[in-house]
Order: C-alpha cells, then sequence, then structure tokens
C-alpha cells in the first residue's frame, strides 16, 4: 500500500524524536528503465480523442452559461402571481432558489473552466496531439480565454517540470527559509511560534487572497516563484530573465492574447460579465492554486537542494490526491488523480494517466505517495504545517508553525 501523509507524527531536532519516520530518498532510477514499465500504448496522443474532450467541455461551459443567463427571468416566472391573487412561490422561497441557482452554475462553471485550463496545459506539454500546431493553436485559445498568457505559461511550466522540487530551480511555491523569516535556531517551539501568531481574522483574510489573486500575482510579480530571479518579475514581460531571447516574440503573442480577451469582456455590460464570466474565473483561480498547492508541498514530500536532487526524486516529489472525487475525474480531467506519472512523462494524455499510474505505483511502491483525505481539509492541515525549512541540509521538510518536522532524514541520506 502506498504511504497516507496526513496526521503524520511531528517531532523537532531534539534527541525525544526519534519516533518520527526516517525519509529514504527514492533510488536515482533510470528514466528509461520506469518507461519500460508502463505500456506504449499509454503514450500515445490522438487529436480526435482530445478534441472530443474539448467540445464535451466547451458544450457544458456554454450550456451552463445559457442556463445561468435565464436565472433572473425563472425566478421572475416563479415568484408570478395566479389569477387567484396567490403567488407561485413566496419571495422568501424565490430568493433562496436563485441564490442556489447561482451558487450552482459558479460551481460548475467553475470547474468546466479548470478543466479547459487543464486541456491547455496538456497543449503545453504536447500531450493533447502529436502536432504541435494543432496544441499551439488550441493552447493558445483556451488559455487566452481564461486570461492566462499561453507560451508565458508554457515556458515557465517546462522550467517547472525540469527541476521540480529543486530549491534552486524550481519555478513556484518555492518554500521560505529559516532565515528568510528571520527564525533563529533554537529548540524552543514558542519562541518559533511567535514568528506565526497573526491573528485568525488575518490567517483568513491572507488564505482568501492566496486562493483568489496568488495565480495572478504569480504570473505578474512572481509571487512564491523562484527567488533567485529579481523583484517583480513577470510573465507578461517579454524582457523577463526567465525567458530567452529567442522566446521574446511568443510572450509578445500571449500578451496580445490576453489582452484581447480583455477587450472582448469589456464590451459586455457588466452586470452580465461579472456573473457569467469573473466570478467563475475567479473560481478558476482559486482551483489552479489549489491544485497546484497540494500536489507539490505537504509534510511528508521532500524539497532537495543540489548535491541530493534529480529528475527522478524530484518526480516522485509529488502526492496524487483524491482531488474531488468523481468531479475531479470528469471535470479536471483527473490531474490530480495521477499527477505523479505526468511529471515522470508529461506527454502521457490524461486520458492514459490512471492505467499509467497503476504501473508506475507498482514499480515505486514505497516511494509513491497517495491521499484520500478531503482535500479542503488537507489545506488547511498543509497550510499550518509546511511554513519553513532549514538553512542547511540537502533533503529538507517543510516545518510547521512550530518548527516540528513530519520526516527526518538520515546523516548519510543527506547527499
Amino acid at each position: 500500500m502506498p504511504p497516507t501523509v496526513e496526521e503524520p507524527k511531528l517531532g523537532d531536532d531534539s534527541p525525544h524524536c526519534d519516533d518520527v519516520p526516517v525519509f529514504e530518498p527514492p533510488p536515482n532510477w533510470p528514466l528509461a528503465e520506469i518507461r519500460k514499465v508502463i505500456p506504449k500504448h499509454c503514450f500515445e496522443r490522438s487529436t480526435a480523442r482530445s478534441l472530443g474532450y474539448l467540445l464535451r467541455d466547451l458544450a457544458m461551459s456554454g450550456g451552463a452559461m445559457f442556463l445561468a443567463s435565464h436565472i433572473d427571468e425563472m425566478s421572475t416566472y416563479a415568484g408570478a402571481s395566479l389569477p387567484s391573487g396567490y403567488a407561485i412561490l413566496g419571495p422568501q422561497v424565490v430568493l433562496a432558489l436563485k441564490c442556489i441557482m447561482w451558487a450552482a452554475y459558479w460551481w460548475v462553471q467553475s470547474l468546466v473552466f479548470t478543466g479547459m485550463w487543464i486541456l491547455a496545459h496538456e497543449c503545453g506539454h504536447r500531450a493533447f496531439s502529436p502536432s504541435g500546431f494543432v496544441s499551439d493553436l488550441v493552447g493558445f485559445t483556451l488559455h487566452s480565454g481564461l486570461i492566462t498568457p499561453y507560451w508565458s505559461w508554457k515556458i515557465a511550466h517546462h522550467h517547472h517540470h525540469q527541476y521540480h522540487g529543486s530549491m534552486e530551480h524550481d519555478e513556484f511555491w518555492i518554500p521560505d527559509t529559516r532565515s528568510e523569516l528571520g527564525i533563529p535556531e533554537t529548540h524552543d517551539e514558542s519562541v518559533v511560534a511567535e514568528y506565526f501568531s497573526d491573528s485568525p481574522l488575518y490567517c483568513l483574510a491572507k488564505l482568501l487572497a492566496i486562493h483568489f489573486f496568488a495565480f495572478q500575482t504569480y504570473l505578474l510579480t512572481n509571487l512564491s516563484g523562484q527567488k533567485r530571479f529579481p523583484r517583480g518579475t513577470s510573465h507578461y514581460n517579454p524582457y523577463a530573465v526567465i525567458f530567452k531571447d529567442s522566446q521574446r516574440r511568443s510572450i509578445i503573442w500571449s500578451d496580445i492574447g490576453v489582452i484581447a480577451m480583455l477587450f472582448i469582456l469589456s464590451r459586455f455590460n457588466w452586470r452580465s460579465a461579472v456573473p457569467l464570466y469573473w466570478i467563475p474565473w475567479f473560481g478558476l483561480s482559486h482551483w489552479v492554486v489549489f491544485i497546484t498547492f497540494l500536489q507539490h508541498t505537504d509534510p511528508v514530500i521532500p524539497r532537495y537542494r543540489d548535491g541530493a536532487w534529480s529528475f527522478v526524486r524530484g518526480a516522485a516529489a509529488t502526492v496524487d490526491r483524491d482531488f474531488l472525487g468523481w468531479q475531479g475525474k470528469f471535470f479536471m480531467h483527473g490531474s490530480c488523480h495521477w499527477h505523479t506519472v505526468h511529471h515522470h512523462f508529461p506527454k502521457i494524455p490524461f486520458y492514459n494517466g490512471r492505467e499509467a499510474t497503476e504501473h508506475l505505483k507498482a514499480f515505486m511502491g514505497k516511494h509513491y505517495v497517495y491521499s484520500d483525505t478531503p482535500i479542503f481539509q488537507t489545506f488547511w492541515y498543509n497550510w499550518n504545517h509546511c511554513k519553513f525549512v532549514e538553512d542547511k541540509g540537502t533533503v529538507l521538510f517543510l516545518r510547521d508553525k512550530r518548527g516540528r518536522y513530519a520526516r527526518r532524514v538520515a546523516e548519510d541520506k543527506q547527499s
């Protein structure tokens, strides 16, 4: 059975914490050896099949938007008076039904938007189609329609896949170190806790801001991104250090796509655009943050520094999660359910992810990590137990608000 990841034992650096499990880094298996255990047909990409999923998502999005545009009209009919003078439904019932219908639309449309965003992400990996032209055309159109700079994200995301789990070279969700937070080296948990003693209201406000604004802030200013980049590095800037000179034209086209979509949206009445597009779009931003955080952030998942990092170890530093159950598999194309295999072989299309994962899981054994704990519970737990890493060491585990860790590394495994 793969290890579970929630509610682990916690310890500090004191001798009494010997009962905290010892982490053994995965072997540096040759990638070709791992590839052999996955059936060849799992690597086959079908343009027709991918387009079928795209058409399905577009139909769901359009259908949901059409129905939502008539919610007010349906509410008016529901509250209309009969010839006898009595209303079909009372005003309180009508208001409640209206709120329920809008909430249902925002939930479903945010999931559908996320699914289409994930299809564009597939395009960036050429997992959507063997044709680079088809992949880029579809990806550019979808991501632009969802206010995401396609080539900018594609390039930065490829860096993430090249250096996943690396403290020095990964692209996002780079943890703070003890010294960066100004926390002194101490075993006194109360001293560490003082650095995370913000009020509950402030913590809630910060968490909500991160959920709904962090993704675009990352694109605009590199928030939570690689710290070796200059302050304010933007994915919208074709001259940013994350891009090569040869990539500048693609970045400009990405910007044009986003600007064009913003212009189109500006032509609509805000009373229609806000409930029909912008609220689900903020839902999409929330899901992207939620997904990427939980895929690579957990008390039992390591970060590596140069000397211990390898591509295979970084790929294994991923958690497959039962993300929203059937909804995650249907609307989000299983992007969280089989993310580990995606990091080993990003060109495997999502519809082959389930089968490929079963073979990879058998090969990885205890080094494969899976969680079926409810995601909202997990996010809250991980948010409070993944605050910083140490300045020293090459295999690192995130510590909680009191400086405690969930895994310890044997001295001979620190390189």
